[in-house]
């Protein structure tokens, strides 16, 4: 693949699925066994495990983390396109080679208030969850 939007959002989707899914098997590997012993206990089968026990458990921890990659994101994008792989970070390298300060500082405060937006919705979407 050549460089370009394309394979960064790929490379970028490939490389936090792998972390979203360490984090999401090591809570499964740490959740508390008893309540789990539990519902086995009442006879429920191994779907019925997951979906009243395994479920209900991580789901907090889950959406958690991936508004947390999300946040991580938004700011990769920018060092995606300032390496020349296209994205958020393109137009900030087209103007730094160009001496077009003006746009410059308006393309880094598009970028902070991005990432402030960003944090403030996964922020109160994190908050709603506990």
């Amino acid at each position: 693949m050549f460089p370009g939007i394309l394979p960064g959002a790929v490379a970028l989707g490939i490389h936090n699925l792998g972390i979203l899914g360490r984090l999401m098997a090591e809570t499964i590997e740490n959740l508390e066994r008893s309540p789990l012993e539990a519902i086995k206990g009442t006879g429920a089968r191994a779907s019925g495990v997951f979906l009243y026990g395994v479920l209900p458990m991580t789901m907090p921890r889950f959406i958690s983390y991936a508004l947390y990659r999300w946040e991580v994101c938004g700011r990769e994008t920018v060092i995606v396109g300032l390496v020349g792989a296209g994205g958020l970070g393109r137009s900030l390298t087209e103007q730094l080679t160009g001496f077009d300060y003006r746009a410059l500082m308006l393309t880094l405060g598009a970028f902070v208030l991005l990432t402030m937006a960003i944090d403030w919705v996964s922020g109160g979407a994190r908050r709603s969850i506990r």
